[in-house]
This record gives structure tokens, C-alpha cells and sequence, in this order.
């Protein structure tokens, strides 16, 4: 609100930002998202511009060689992956009293947060097979714990499940 009320032209670099808190208790929260940015438009925000240059000068600063290297681009985020269609966010941690692995879908306008993973096919079939009690028993045997919490992943959950080959009706039903 700070930020809009000094520079209303900020508006439209700015986007909602998912995280696990803002997923599974509906926290909100702001990022800026200055891909494609044109130089001469951050030169005319100049309270985004101070954030940018504080970024600059934290990743300057930075013991990581990797971290000060992303100096050169500190108008973006370190990793960039956000897709350009409609996805799911699934977040990596949730608690293991949980009937179904929380599940939402987004916008592209939504940033995700590394605290989730994607899915960039957010079609009802594939929502409804993760919201199965077949899928819950999967992520029961391999998924990795933190303290007895789920440790949801790509690599050993999401992509070496055993995806069932319905036939249409069977699809339908699952849609």
C-alpha cells in the first residue's frame, strides 16, 4: 500500500505471491515482478528502483558465489520458472493429518513460491488423481517426512507415481 500510494505506476509490476501460509491459510502477500521491465520504465519508479538496488547490493555482498553472480539481475528473482498457463501449486510440506494433499490452481499472474511445486497441466483429471485416496496412499509409503509432516516432491512422488490408464468414462468419472 506504501509503495502504491508513492508510485501508482508500480501497480502493474506488482503480483500476488504464493508461499504455503498464503495457500493453506489464505495469507496474502505481494512480490514485485519486474520481468520484461524496460530499463527506462524502472528509471521512472524510483522507490522500485531502491529496491532493486538494495537487492543489488545484498546479492554484492553475498558469500555465494552464485548469489553475487545474480547481481548482474537484480531486478529478478534468483530462479525464474513461473509458467506462462494456468497450473496447480501443491505445496512441498503439510501436515500429516491431512485426508488429500492440498491442491490449488492459479493464474500465470500468480507468482509460486519455492515452498511449492508446479504442476503445468491443470486439467481435472490430473487435479482429481493427486485428490484420491490411491494417490494419499502413494505419498503415505514414499513421500519424505520433516518430523512426521509430508515432504511432498517432483522427483520421488509426484513423477514415479504408478498414473492410472482410464478409459474415457473412467476419465470422466475422475474429472
Amino acid at each position: 500500500k506504501e509503495l502504491l500510494a508513492a508510485e501508482p505506476k508500480a501497480r502493474k509490476w506488482i503480483r500476488p505471491f504464493m508461499q504455503v501460509d498464503e495457500l493453506l491459510y489464505g495469507s496474502t502477500r505481494w512480490c514485485l515482478w519486474l520481468k520484461g521491465i524496460p530499463p527506462s520504465e524502472l528509471r521512472e519508479l524510483p522507490n522500485v528502483s531502491a529496491r532493486v538496488q538494495a537487492v543489488k547490493k545484498y546479492r554484492e555482498a553475498s558469500d555465494r558465489e552464485t548469489t553475487r553472480e545474480l547481481a548482474s539481475y537484480p531486478q529478478l528473482f534468483g530462479e525464474v520458472r513461473q509458467p506462462t498457463t494456468d497450473y496447480f501449486i501443491v505445496p512441498r510440506h503439510t501436515g500429516e493429518d491431512r485426508m488429500t494433499i492440498p491442491v490449488a490452481k492459479f493464474s500465470p499472474n500468480v507468482i509460486c513460491g519455492d515452498a511449492n511445486l508446479m504442476i503445468a497441466d491443470p486439467s481435472l483429471y490430473v487435479l482429481g488423481v493427486i485428490q484420491s485416496l490411491m494417490h494419499m496412499a502413494w505419498v503415505r509409503v514414499v513421500c519424505g517426512r520433516i518430523k512426521s509432516d509430508y515432504r511432498y516432491s517432483a522427483g520421488i512422488v509426484y513423477n514415479n507415481f504408478p498414473w492410472p490408464s482410464p478409459t474415457d468414462k473412467q476419465r470422466q468419472a475422475i474429472e
